[in-house]
């Protein structure tokens, strides 16, 4: 399960492990409630611990981008591996997100 917390205005939310077709996680509706608290301004997806990704996960990862988009609220992944990273590239999906190489440098740069 994953878990999150508040910081700067900016809920911090840990990815669970795996965000896969084969492994369905409840992830979006655990993240889409935090999306409509008021005291949120934007969501950090921290994928430190994520180790499966495939193309149904970053389907999961674009309709929160949308759901967040759509609600006026920040968006942004951080600790990708090399491998997630290049998915995102390929997928072009890299400028459309916000990806930062550390929870911190997310926080620093999305908390103002």
């Amino acid at each position: 399960m994953s878990s999150h917390r508040i910081e700067n205005r900016l809920c911090v939310i840990d990815a669970p492990a795996t965000l896969a077709l084969n492994a369905p996680s409840k992830f979006k509706g655990y993240v889409l409630p935090l999306l409509d608290r008021a005291e949120v301004e934007g969501i950090v997806i921290n994928c430190r611990e994520l180790q499966s990704l495939d193309s149904y996960g970053i389907g999961v990862i674009v309709s929160l981008l949308k759901s967040a988009k759509e609600a006026g609220k920040k968006f942004a992944l951080t600790d990708l591996n090399e491998q997630q990273r290049k998915l995102f590239q390929v997928t072009k999906l890299d400028s459309v997100i916000d990806i930062f190489d550390s929870e911190k440098a997310a926080l620093s740069a999305l908390g103002g």
